[in-house]
């Protein structure tokens, strides 16, 4: 069978090629490759390396905003979100080191860690409805085979391999174990070479890398690539770890109210933020009686506080930043 295999870098977008990652993050993710190196164990069972190997994708930058974990037989999976409501986007089936029975190769995809994959897209999207998938990975640690979902969904949707997950589904089929469903399915994908010219990428994560290698290795771990997130190339876009950090000083918090995102007063309210100083002022020095028209900034004279301090801080804020550029 022939298979267009794609590195990092060419598995990366454009766009994503040529925009430059922060240093510290950079650094960040080069400790956590070479920790994720040093501990992956050969001796160890499945269980122990897959631990390290959802530690080092949390550490490479989905930790903060993406839950990373378990769901039903998959080995490991994120989530769209920080709190795992959302359903998963990337399936990863893992196997130990060393493990070449059953771990794909660049010259051999049938293996039972792609039936495997195959068995649990199918679940995921034809039985829970979950269309959200991006892409699909094996790995043991050091090799990583990462499939775009698309692929995937391609082989699956062949009548014959679809027929026999239904089928294995409503217990109608004569094979009754997993481990005879993953050998029936890859005997279909041989017999019928329904992997020809199958494209996916390849990454090796524990060799001799050059800077160039690691940067595009970086970009590839990303949750912009994994998750296929948009990709802003905008000088005046907002860096997230500024901003979380601009909210935090000014006093100010993201949150959701029936779906929709706003900012709105910390729920700690620690001194020392900017708004809480503000409000502090306007308080002892009882600035609201000088307002003009105050029921414009809210019926309450806690809302009515919170509106007219925010609006100076938001000024004060614009006026710094205007000199900062300058």
């Amino acid at each position: 069978m022939s298979y267009k295999i794609l590195t990092p870098r060419q598995a990366l977008r454009n766009l994503h090629n040529r925009i430059k990652i922060p240093e510290d993050h950079f650094a960040k993710f080069e400790e956590a490759r070479r920790r994720l190196c040093r501990r992956l164990d050969r001796g160890e069972s499945e269980e122990f390396n897959k631990n390290d190997i959802i530690t080092f994708l949390k550490e490479a930058g989905f930790g903060e905003y993406y839950y990373i974990n378990t769901k039903d037989r998959i080995d490991a999976a994120i989530y769209g979100d920080s709190k795992g409501k959302k359903p998963i986007e990337v399936i990863i089936e893992v196997k130990r080191p060393g493990n070449r029975t059953e771990m794909v190769t660049r010259i051999n995809l049938l293996k039972k860690s792609f039936a495997q994959l195959l068995s649990y897209y199918w679940e995921e999207v034809y039985l829970h409805k979950n269309y959200a998938i991006k892409h699909l990975v094996v790995t043991d640690g050091t090799e990583w085979y990462v499939f775009d979902a698309a692929a995937i969904d391609r082989i699956v949707s062949v009548r014959d391999i679809r027929k026999i997950f239904e089928e294995f589904h409503e217990k109608r089929l004569f094979k009754t174990s997993r481990n005879e469903l993953y050998e029936l399915i890859l005997t279909i994908l041989g017999d019928q070479k329904l992997l020809d010219g199958i494209v996916f990428a390849y990454a090796k994560l524990c060799d001799s890398l050059t800077t160039a290698q690691s940067v595009a290795l970086c970009k590839f771990f990303s949750p912009e690539h994994l998750l296929k997130l948009p990709l802003q190339n905008d000088a005046n876009t907002l860096n997230r770890s500024f901003y979380d950090e601009l909210l935090y000083i000014l006093g100010l918090e993201e949150a959701k109210v029936e779906g929709k995102k706003i900012l709105r007063r910390q729920s700690e309210k620690r001194q020392g933020t900017f708004l809480e100083m503000a409000i502090l002022k306007l308080e002892t020095e009882r600035r609201l009686e000088n307002l003009a028209h105050p029921h414009i900034y809210g019926e309450t004279k806690d809302e009515r506080l919170f509106n007219v301090a925010l609006e100076l801080v938001i000024t004060w804020l614009n006026r710094i930043l205007f000199l900062k550029l300058l």
